[in-house]
């Protein structure tokens, strides 16, 4: 089949003339696309289908607006009704913990703050 203008092959083909680096890796389950596709359909659901905007200057703004509070208050269920702000610190607290011990262990089980 030859590549047509919204195959992955073209896609690719072109990312790299740009300079972009492409990170597929091969086939994936169908649902993967899930996360992305829950976000553009609240987004449509909530703010674009609500509102008509006059043009694209108009819209900017408040589809901005919905993006910050979509990630620092509107609770998601996938994430323990938590917004994705709580959830990533949360995450990046525990990866930063895992760290230290296993710094900590590699080090024969002293904290680097003690030398002695």
């Amino acid at each position: 089949m030859a590549p047509t203008s919204t195959s992955p092959g073209r896609f690719a083909s072109s990312a790299r003339r740009s300079g972009f680096a492409s990170r597929w890796a091969g086939s994936r389950p169908r649902d993967d696309n899930a996360v992305a596709e829950a976000f553009f359909g609240s987004l449509k659901r909530e703010l674009v289908g609500r509102y008509r905007f006059a043009n694209l200057a108009e819209a900017r703004p408040a589809i901005a607006s919905w993006i910050q509070r979509y990630n620092t208050v509107r609770l998601h269920s996938s994430l323990g009704y938590r917004p994705p702000i709580e959830y990533e610190l949360t995450w990046a607290r525990a990866e930063a913990a895992v760290a230290y011990i296993q710094t900590v262990k590699q080090m024969g089980g002293r904290p680097a703050i003690w030398t002695h």
